[in-house]
């Protein structure tokens, strides 16, 4: 059965003070019986929520999705991945998109005392993290090996 492993993100600056630039790493491992068969790989960033986090209120509580890795030539939401033999294959892809995107707590929140002291209000911070997914079309299976990334703890991105 193939599997994924050793999947990471990492969320950089990108060229313009609106941009980040993410990228999600990972190790895709076939068997010889994958070998001949074709798989759609689809990434997706989500935003966590826990228990404890000051949360706005208009959060709806469960994880968010933020934003799904789509290719072109024809645009879509995955990746085809063709395996051509057994074992491991490393993938890294890298996306620039909106900082606003991955503001998956908006709002602020206060920091700091009260008067006389000048209080400080901070974007709350974003908790991001990636899923990958391999499903096999046109015979999906009851089991798509998915895996996740680390959370990455990013000061709040916007309002």
């Amino acid at each position: 059965m193939a599997s994924i492993s050793n999947v990471s993100l990492s969320i950089e600056n990108g060229s313009t003070a609106n941009t980040k630039k993410v990228t999600v790493n990972g190790t895709l491992t076939f068997v010889a019986g994958n070998v001949g068969k074709s798989y759609r790989l689809v990434i997706k960033l989500r935003g966590e929520d826990k228990a404890g986090d000051n949360l706005p209120d208009t959060d709806s509580g469960p994880d968010d999705e933020l934003f799904t890795y789509t290719w072109s030539n024809p645009v879509r939401s995955y990746k085809v991945i063709s395996v051509t033999s057994a074992g491991s294959q490393n993938f890294s892809h890298m996306r620039v998109i909106s900082a606003g995107i991955l503001d998956e707590d908006s709002g602020k929140v206060y920091i700091g005392s009260p008067a006389p002291h000048s209080p400080a209000f901070l974007p709350r911070d974003d908790e991001i993290y990636a899923t990958v997914t391999l499903k096999n079309p046109p015979v999906p299976s009851a089991v798509e090996p998915t895996a996740r990334s680390s959370t990455v703890i990013v000061s709040g991105f916007g309002v």
